[in-house]
């Protein structure tokens, strides 16, 4: 479904990875998504399931017909309230992603731990700005990836200079800043 939606410019909110399907648990318990922060869960774009019920009868659910179970499916368990066979999905025009990657790498536990403040003090920065995204603390070393949908670059280096000018001293590696011409192609 993402490869056709992609030759149409268009997308879904989807999982992280091309093998996660838009339907079924990942649907019914919400659905995050790398593009939940630009237009919300993958629950919130459902307009209709095509569903059967404990009875063996198969219903068409959407806020205006059988509402109650439209809404206990859209996030509220996945398999608990019915068997989706299907669902229509509110679609997109594909953004652009601007994304980020980087790994950062501490000497001692002292730094690190002033490597990990300093990160945590800049995630409201970041949301401000748009970016969401993934990261891992372990070892001591920070990596992720960040992204924006139709971010803007300029933008997007002020945020990420910031937090590599208060860490100067430190190894940062596999930094990368790049822009992919649809979600489809950044997943």
């Amino acid at each position: 479904a993402y490869r056709w939606l992609n030759e149409l410019h268009l997308t879904a909110i989807g999982g992280a990875s091309g093998t996660v399907s838009a339907v079924g648990g990942y649907l019914q318990g919400g659905g995050h998504s790398p593009l939940s922060r630009w237009q919300g869960l993958a629950a919130d774009q459902v307009l209709e399931y095509d569903v059967v019920i404990a009875n063996g009868q198969r219903q068409t659910v959407s806020p205006c017909q059988n509402g109650d179970l439209f809404w206990a499916l859209s996030g509220g368990g996945g398999g608990t309230y019915a068997i989706v066979l299907s669902a229509v999905i509110r679609t997109f025009l594909s953004p652009y992603i601007v994304a980020a990657t980087y790994e950062v790498n501490a000497p001692n536990e002292a730094r690190y731990a002033r490597l990990i403040q300093s990160f945590i003090r800049l995630l409201p920065t970041l949301a401000d700005a748009g970016w969401s995204g993934y990261f891992n603390i372990a070892d001591m070393k920070l990596n992720g990836v960040f992204h924006i949908p139709n971010g803007d670059l300029t933008a997007i280096n002020t945020t990420l200079n910031q937090f590599a000018a208060n860490n100067s001293d430190l190894d940062f590696r596999n930094t990368n800043i790049f822009v992919v011409p649809s979600f489809y192609y950044y997943f």
